[in-house]
């Protein structure tokens, strides 16, 4: 049988013994029987419970993984979102990623990183330059990310009513319409009056209409379309009054009509299955859109078994953008109670595409901040309400190669960089997941660790002194070494110090580390 499980629609062979009648024999033997012929208690021994959607976990929907620099925020992300998609743990990291791989091919999935040039229109939607087929500039609304992923679960979150006799036609026939259009490469339908359009597919799925004779393009929206088919499908004819009527905005609705007349006289409905699977990104965005406009007249409502798959939303870097600027609106809605299908849902309408805009409740967002970059303000009060955060401290033990007394003395290091600084900016243990020497030590210690040390304690040298355990050690080559200036010039110096990277780049700073922190 299929993996649809529609079990009684199927004949199968079966196996008999005795933990289904106690008449039957104890030799085993083979009978022909159908599915229908069984008890609802043989249906489950013999096929076992048929497998239900996965569930949303119950894991919070907005959190971010915060920490020092090196601590596997990205690493860990990645594996919280392959959990989430999976619906439980999973152990394994290969198995993992795998996980993940997979649901970023399924559009399940999407990586975006925040920096300072980020913006609303790069995240929700804006007002883009685009080149035309003809090589001419134009400019058009595109949606950002958080906007198509935000599509892409609501439309998962949607099932087609049952009762819905005319919108599962007009679906039909649309798709009917689109292959016709890909089959030729194009089609000419006639318009009202005398005129003519020539149908063609866009590079977003959707279909523009040129008219013959003044080469402009009108979008055929299928979402106007969809709307108009719902309140007029009894005719078989319509004008663009009517059209206009029924949509009750001002739109294109010559063309509209002119397809609406052509969709009822020449296309063919197509078979209902599969047609929701096959959906361009652009018929879910119409379909999404109907919805929030018309709710269940829409021929479309929520999942009646609340099942909705999750899609994830990794923000890489989070605290780096201009969060205000980049999150507008969404401050409100990313809430939990205020999502689609929730008690307190709320929906905004976008300002560049006048688009009613809601966010659903089966999309998770998972951010992580480095809590030593101050290079711009502290995050967002009002975003940090609605995110729960999850710290990732330093942890050497996940170093499984890294000897245990590099182990202590790292601690230590981190320790004093508390005292002297502050516990943002301790040094994380990725530096050294692949350290199991001494040469491997000083490469990530010379490479990774002291880079960050001179950039905390740009001007502090007593404190960078302290953290390595060098105070009352002037006498010692350490990793700050005196600058002795001639007497002449003594009167003007002001900088004493020098990293051990100008003198002595290789410096054994293992040996001088387990000198100076060691126990």
């Amino acid at each position: 049988f299929d993996d649809s499980r529609s079990i009684m629609k199927h004949t199968v062979s079966v196996q008999w013994d005795t933990s289904f009648e106690k008449t039957i024999p104890k030799q085993p033997l083979w009978a022909f029987v159908t599915v229908a012929d069984l008890t609802d208690e043989q249906k489950n021994l013999i096929l076992g419970t048929p497998p239900s959607p996965p569930l949303m976990p119950t894991q919070a929907l907005n959190q971010i993984l915060y920490g020092p620099p090196g601590t596997g925020k990205t690493y860990r992300v990645i594996r919280e979102a392959a959990a989430i998609i999976a619906g439980q743990p999973i152990a394994d990291d290969q198995a993992a990623k795998m996980a993940y791989d997979q649901a970023g091919a399924e559009g399940r999935v999407r990586l975006a990183t925040f920096h300072q040039s980020f913006s609303y229109e790069d995240f929700i939607e804006g007002i883009r330059p685009v080149m035309e087929e003809d090589g001419k500039a134009a400019f058009q609304v595109r949606d950002g990310i958080f906007k198509e992923i935000a599509t892409e679960a609501l439309f998962a979150c949607l099932e087609r009513k049952q009762d819905s006799q005319a919108l599962s036609d007009f679906d039909s026939r649309w798709s009917g319409l689109v292959q016709m259009i890909q089959d030729n490469g194009e089609l000419k339908i006639p318009g009202l009056a005398d005129s003519e359009f020539v149908l063609r597919m866009n590079h977003l799925g959707g279909i523009d209409a040129e008219r013959l004779g003044s080469q402009s393009i009108e979008n055929c929206s299928r979402n106007v379309l969809a709307q108009v088919w719902a309140k007029l499908a009894s005719l078989d004819e319509i004008n663009s009054t009517q059209s206009r009527n029924a949509y009750g905005k001002n739109n294109q609705h010559h063309i509209i009509a002119a397809v609406f007349n052509f969709m009822k006289k020449s296309v063919r409905p197509v078979s209902n299955e599969a047609l929701v699977s096959d959906l361009a990104l652009s018929d879910k965005h119409s379909i999404v859109e109907s919805y929030l406009e018309l709710g269940p007249a829409s021929g479309w409502q929520f999942r009646s078994d609340k099942a909705f798959p999750p899609y994830v939303l990794i923000i890489d870097e989070i605290n780096r953008g201009n969060i205000s600027r980049i999150f507008g609106e969404l401050i409100t809605l990313i809430e939990d109670d205020k999502r689609e299908g929730e008690a307190n849902a709320l929906r905004v309408t976008l300002p560049s595409s006048r688009e009613p805009f809601t966010v659903p409740p089966n999309l998770y967002l998972l951010g992580t901040m480095n809590t030593a970059d101050k290079s711009l303000a502290l995050l967002d009060v009002a975003l940090r309400r609605r995110f729960e955060f999850r710290e990732l401290a330093p942890d050497f033990m996940a170093c499984a190669n890294l000897p245990e007394e590099m182990r202590g003395v790292l601690k230590r290091l981190n320790e004093r960089i508390e005292l002297r600084k502050d516990r943002d900016h301790r040094i994380g243990h990725a530096f050294f997941m692949g350290v199991r020497d001494a040469e491997g030590f000083n490469r990530a210690f010379v490479r990774k660790v002291v880079p960050l040390l001179q950039e905390y304690f740009f001007n502090d040298i007593d404190g960078a002194r302290f953290v390595l355990g060098e105070i009352g050690r002037e006498s010692e080559p350490g990793f700050l070494r005196q600058i002795t200036a001639a007497s002449a010039d003594a009167k003007y110096q002001r900088n004493r110090w020098r990293w051990f990277t100008d003198v002595e780049p290789g410096m054994d700073c293992w040996s001088r580390l387990r000198e100076t922190l060691g126990s």
